[in-house]
């Protein structure tokens, strides 16, 4: 029941695209195109063409996929060695320390068929040894920073984590 609440949450974000009720202010130009040379909006850090930030507050996978959206987002999707470097550095300049942080893979829809909730190709990972395990039938979200600095491990989406937010390119 609380795999389908979370995908019926994610398709009504996705299909409405409506965030009035998270907040007044729009925190991001929807018409910016933060490639092409652009600067990222204040807090966010750049890396190649894509913005990038950490936030702190402990959330569920997919509440923290609604506050990457809000922000103008998604939860980040990494597609190489370097972006992967990159977002383990982003964490590690917001903390000091590498914390267990959601990232925007999940294989909610079908067990062990990973998607980024941003839509684009699973096509890179870096799992720790023996992950993705869905321990205990229940691991469908994708943290980094498991057991170390940069390694990615499946988690139950409901445990509560910071999380790296990714924005769109418009």
């Amino acid at each position: 029941m609380v795999m389908l609440n979370i995908l019926i949450l994610l398709s009504s974000i996705v299909a409405l695209g409506d965030f009035s009720a998270l907040g007044n202010a729009n925190p991001v130009d929807e018409q910016e195109d933060w490639g092409c040379g652009r600067s990222c909006p204040s807090g966010w850090t750049r890396h190649n063409s894509h913005c990038y930030i950490y936030d702190n507050t402990a959330r569920t996978w997919s509440q923290a996929e609604q506050n990457c959206v809000y922000l103008g987002g998604n939860l980040v999707s990494i597609h190489n060695d370097g972006e992967n470097e990159a977002v383990k550095n982003v964490v590690f300049r917001a903390t000091n320390s590498y914390p267990w942080t959601w990232i925007g893979g999940s294989d909610l829809y079908k067990t062990k068929v990973w998607f980024w909730s941003d839509g684009t190709k699973f096509g890179y990972s870096n799992w720790a040894s023996g992950e993705p395990n869905n321990g205990g039938g229940k691991e469908h979200c994708g943290q980094i920073n498991y057991p170390g600095a940069g390694y990615w491990n499946d988690l139950s989406c409901e445990y509560p984590l910071p999380s790296v937010c990714k924005l769109r390119k418009q």
